[in-house]
């Protein structure tokens, strides 16, 4: 099951001709092998002869394959024997299952003839059925939307998996005005969290500019920083293509938390965000591009002036500052005896 049956189902055949073939080629030739999975996966759970929770990262990751069979499939299965019996099987696989939906995008993308990311009107129509099914959800719904987000904050950046998850997070339907709130207030948080530590290292590489010119060491590790700039620059895409489509306001922000009951039902018709719009990030492996995307960061933050308050607050005032330089005095103490 987990060595030959799971992975089966999220390989991708034919990847190696994709010249020839293409997209359509391609995701011919593999749906019958995604299909044939399913038949497998329903008689394997309806038997419950494996551990349901081991199907849900696969499940959830053939969501983001371009087929509509393949995706009522995994919709239904999903449905059927973990979400209607057991929910909390589903959340509790939720980070492994982000990964897996990742990696299935990249495969259906980059590797299947697209130059960049991959096409997000194909991945974007079994991730809303699935995300369709989670609505009625609160605490599953507010899992799948923070795992997606957490993303951004681990270890192991990696830009092409981000752009994944950053389209997802533009491109569900969300009907709830929580649901844009809660991925607009989580961006906001996270680049102002973690600005500073590129806005730090770009100051330092300033100092390294000549080294760097001649490909000589420094003390600074221009890709880690690099795709730290691109994961907020990420972030802040998400956050503006969201805020704009569905009106998020500053009060509304302020306000927001995730254990607030719904406050009104959004009306998605009129407001469906254009995926099109997305940009993303483009970075080689290179020292310069790094060093360029660490830039491009800096330019978005000036432009939307969100440091300036952050450091306004951190800035000690006048009073604060001289108290801070001051030690305390210790009186002494006298001697009572001799």
């Amino acid at each position: 099951w987990e060595k030959s049956i799971l992975p089966l189902a999220l390989h991708v055949r034919g990847l190696e001709d994709n010249h020839h073939l293409g997209v359509p080629g391609l995701v011919e030739l593999n749906s019958p092998l995604k299909l044939a999975s399913m038949e497998i996966f329903d008689s394997v759970l309806r038997q419950g002869l494996v551990a349901p929770w081991t199907a849900v990262p696969s499940l959830v990751a053939l969501c983001a394959f371009p087929n509509d069979m393949v995706h009522q499939q995994a919709c239904r299965i999903l449905r059927t024997y973990i979400l209607e019996k057991r929910v909390d099987f589903f959340e509790s696989k939720l980070i492994d299952a982000v990964a897996a939906l990742q990696e299935q995008a990249l495969l259906c993308g980059i590797r299947m003839g697209q130059d960049a990311a991959p096409d997000p009107n194909l991945m974007m129509s079994g991730i809303g059925k699935l995300y369709a099914m989670l609505r009625d959800r609160k605490q599953t719904r507010v899992a799948f939307l923070r795992s997606l987000l957490r993303s951004f904050t681990t270890k192991g950046i990696d830009l092409r998996k981000l752009e994944v998850s950053a389209m997802i997070l533009i491109g569900l339907p969300y009907t709830l005005l929580e649901e844009p709130l809660q991925v607009v207030h989580s961006c906001i948080s996270t680049v102002d969290q973690e600005a500073t530590y590129v806005e730090s290292n770009l100051e330092l590489m300033q100092g390294c500019a000549e080294d760097i010119k001649a490909g000589r060491p420094v003390p600074i590790d221009l890709g880690a920083v690099g795709k730290k700039a691109g994961c907020l620059t990420l972030l802040l895409e998400v956050k503006n293509i969201l805020r704009k489509a569905f009106n998020v306001t500053d009060n509304q922000l302020a306000n927001y938390s995730e254990r607030q009951k719904a406050t009104r039902a959004m009306k998605v018709k009129g407001q469906q965000v254009n995926l099109q719009d997305f940009s993303g990030v483009t970075t080689s492996e290179t020292s310069h591009a790094w060093i360029a995307q660490c830039k491009e960061f800096k330019k978005a933050l000036k432009r939307e002036g969100m440091r300036e308050g952050a450091r306004e607050r951190e800035r000690p005032s006048p009073v604060q500052k001289s108290e801070e330089v001051q030690e305390p005095v210790v009186p002494k103490r006298r001697k009572l005896f001799g």
